[in-house]
């Protein structure tokens, strides 16, 4: 039996892998950047650092011209990755 952050983790990494055109624009347009914060934080909670940082990457880089009342939480996704970044190297 699958847990629920598996379940989630399926559901979205199936959404991201789904190709562009299949997608409904509008919707990705939306949802890419939060899919991407919200795998870094179930990838985290797995002790996954690897794929936890690629995808806190992926959305830091898709937020980082984003409007000056979301760059805190911006911040907050590059500080968790310098954190398991220096976890990746002890």
């Amino acid at each position: 039996m699958t847990s629920a952050p598996d379940s989630a983790i399926a559901t979205y990494e199936r959404y991201l892998a789904t190709p562009y055109h299949a997608k409904p624009i509008e919707l990705d347009h939306f949802a890419l950047a939060g899919t991407h914060k919200r795998l870094g934080e179930l990838y985290e909670a797995r002790s996954d650092r690897q794929k936890a940082i690629s995808h806190y990457t992926q959305f830091v880089e898709l937020w980082k011209n984003a409007d000056p009342d979301l760059q805190p939480k911006v911040a907050e996704v590059k500080q968790r990755i310098v954190r398991l970044t220096d976890a990746e190297r002890r």
